[in-house]
């Protein structure tokens, strides 16, 4: 690791490093980045907390701005830690512990979904114009849930995959219907059609190092882009793997994170295909056990890969080191089509809904691992039997001791009353305007490290608007409304 040092002089940054000597960058207009004067692909994203997520064409990290030391963060609830050694915090645990919810639920078919390098938003792919699908790109801000159109003037047919650049300055989306790739500027919605003559192109990934990306074309070919720093201008190169056969329509594909190599949704087959990025060969059936895959994602660690078993209604696992896979995650809500890893690995998004369905039917789901969430990660073994009683005595009772007793012995606070309302014991109290009982499922919630993922849960609003959350049950109680806001730190309004 080197270390450098960063001053600022006039309208410049200035760094000298351990055994490199002085670099220049530019500050951007929105004082958002830090640009190399030589390389244009050496960049730095300066986030909120004064953090900076670094791109310099080899790997992408995070890197304190504040001058302290690297430390260690507590352990995961599967024995886990965040990992701060050179380069921000990144769960290394085996990932089977996760806890799933579905705090998110856009309108219409949902197909790709890409989280942005901070975090702090995902873009999701949509059937546009088809099947009621208002927008052709849902940006949600993974906070606050709010949802908006990300591309105005987006002009092609149908995103089915999505992917932000590591450096954050843009995104590649398949403009299936039309057969060619789009290129969106993030900054100023602008977008361009760089790479074209595909047939029906439907996944698309972008390596961490942002020097390359891959994308289908016909169903069984995959072409290999090769990046400039803008992503616009990059050499594609068309049918680039030989020696094992691929169906990847409506596909997926993922990148390891030393780059060797990259997983591919073998559709029609089943099964995941390892694409060695050196040698080009293809492995087409390197895992097998599920029914039917659309999309796979590596996990930062480059420890376990989750994959979307379509027909199987469930998120599978593959221990990277033993190849074993499993389904530690239990039935998705519907079929799950994309799935993505937040930079840190500390959670994933996924896609899933039902073709032809009606728009309840379509959801993002996420899986946490621990070490983040809101709060510690101290949880009982579940006992599902005690899941009905809970949801009950926080519907219709105020008795906070009953409620604490249930969590001790392992009711799952995550748990709902199931379809159609899918309501937690927490939207319970909130829609029935029981404060105490909010306060305290709230404190259980951090407690166990489920307070955020709580509070973003969506559900059945029930009349009340927004997309089912808490906050949005509590709309007509002032009380409930405010403790949500103050304990969250989340809500605006």
């Amino acid at each position: 690791a080197e270390h450098f040092q960063f001053t600022r002089e006039g309208d410049t940054y200035v760094t000298t490093g351990d055994s490199s000597g002085r670099n220049t960058y530019s500050l951007s207009a929105d004082g958002k980045t830090i640009t190399h004067h030589e390389h244009a692909g050496v960049t730095a994203i300066i986030q909120s907390n004064g953090d900076l997520r670094w791109s310099h064409g080899y790997d992408s990290r995070i890197v304190s701005g504040g001058g302290g030391s690297a430390t260690e963060e507590p352990s995961g609830g599967d024995g886990a830690s965040l990992d701060r050694g050179g380069g921000g915090a990144v769960y290394t645990g085996d990932g089977k512990q996760g806890s799933v919810s579905y705090p998110y639920a856009p309108s219409g078919w949902l197909w790709g979904v890409s989280i942005a390098p901070d975090a702090s938003y995902c873009l999701v792919g949509a059937n546009y114009p088809h099947a009621g699908s208002p927008v052709p790109i849902y940006r949600i801000e993974l906070d606050s849930g709010e949802m908006s159109n990300a591309v105005p003037s987006w002009g092609g047919s149908n995103p089915i995959g999505v992917a932000i650049a590591p450096n954050g300055t843009y995104a590649l989306t398949t403009d299936t219907d039309r057969g060619r790739l789009a290129h969106i500027d993030l900054k100023t919605g602008q977008v361009t059609h760089p790479y074209t003559g595909l047939s029906h192109p439907t996944g698309v990934a972008i390596s961490s190092s942002g020097r390359m990306a891959l994308v289908d074309s016909g169903g069984s070919s995959v072409c290999r882009i090769d990046l400039d720093a803008s992503g616009a201008q990059g050499k594609m190169t068309r049918d680039v793997f030989t020696g094992g056969r691929l169906s990847c329509d409506h596909t997926g594909f993922a990148f390891s994170p030393d780059e060797s190599y990259a997983l591919c949704a073998n559709t029609a087959r089943g099964t995941i295909a390892r694409l060695d990025l050196r040698t080009n060969k293809c492995e087409s059936s390197k895992y097998t056990g599920f029914r039917r895959v659309k999309g796979v994602a590596i996990a930062p660690s480059g420890h376990f890969a989750l994959v979307c078993d379509l027909d199987g209604r469930r998120i599978g696992h593959i221990d990277l080191a033993s190849g074993a896979v499993s389904f530690p995650y239990g039935n998705c809500f519907e079929q799950p089509f994309s799935v993505c890893f937040a930079p840190s690995g500390e959670f994933a998004l996924f896609s899933c809904g039902v073709n032809g369905g009606p728009a309840e039917r379509h959801k993002i789901g996420r899986i946490d691992f621990g070490g983040g969430g809101g709060g510690g990660t101290s949880r009982p073994s579940i006992n599902t039997s005690l899941n009905g009683p809970l949801n009950d005595a926080c519907r219709n009772t105020n008795d906070t001791n009953r409620i604490r007793q249930l969590v001790r012995e392992g009711a799952d606070l995550t748990s709902t009353n199931g379809a159609p309302w899918n309501h937690t014991g927490l939207h319970q109290a909130s829609y029935h305007n029981r404060p105490e009982v909010v306060r305290v499922v709230v404190e259980l919630a951090r407690e166990q490290g489920l307070l955020t993922q709580m509070l973003n849960m969506g559900s059945n609003p029930c009349g009340r608007g927004g997309n089912g959350r808490p906050i949005d049950l509590a709309s007509p109680f002032p009380e409930i409304q405010k403790v949500l806001r103050e304990v969250g730190k989340i809500y605006s309004g």
